[in-house]
């Protein structure tokens, strides 16, 4: 046999064997059910127990559906439209109020490492006014959305929201 023959079986053969890993991949991946590909593996840790590495929960929270509230609470177009406002300015005032609390915090941080006391309690107050604010938009902001819904909507807001809370079997 001469040489550029062996090379061409050989290359087949090379081929072949890549097809082959290619196809059984495939298949491998194609048989998995498709929630194996959305849940990671619990390896006899309770669902509610697995959690990223590195990942912080108070920061990465998923945002809530309003369209499916809406539709679970069979809203009217008038108070889907007040509900629209009430969380456009109800989240940009607690974004504002946030950001107050944080420069607040960064500036006691400061206060705090050259030691200047007068600076400190300054800062402290502010911190508990901001405190105070936030506390206060939150109330006013339950209540003007209490004042949206019916008293049905309300109830089942009320329990949907507390189904939401409890803790994945």
């Amino acid at each position: 046999m001469n040489k550029s023959l062996k090379l061409f079986i050989a290359s087949l053969i090379v081929f072949g064997c890549s097809v082959g890993f290619f196809a059984g991949t495939v298949w491998k991946e194609c048989s998995k059910p498709a929630t194996a590909y959305f849940e990671p593996p619990s390896n006899g840790i309770p669902r509610s127990d697995l959690k990223p590495k590195g990942m912080n929960f108070r920061h990465h929270k998923r945002k809530p559906d309003f369209k499916e509230i809406d539709s679970l609470l069979e809203v009217t177009a008038e108070q889907r439209i007040a509900l629209d406002e009430h969380r456009h300015q109800t989240d940009s005032t607690f974004r504002l109020l946030k950001k107050e609390k944080f420069s607040a915090e960064k500036q006691l941080h400061k206060a705090m490492e050259e030691n200047n006391e007068e600076e400190i309690q300054k800062i402290k107050e502010s911190i508990l006014e901001t405190h105070k604010k936030l506390l206060e938009h939150r109330i006013t902001s339950v209540k003007s959305f209490n004042k949206i819904l019916t008293s049905e909507q309300l109830t089942k807001f009320k329990e949907f929201h507390k189904n939401k809370k409890k803790p994945m079997p």
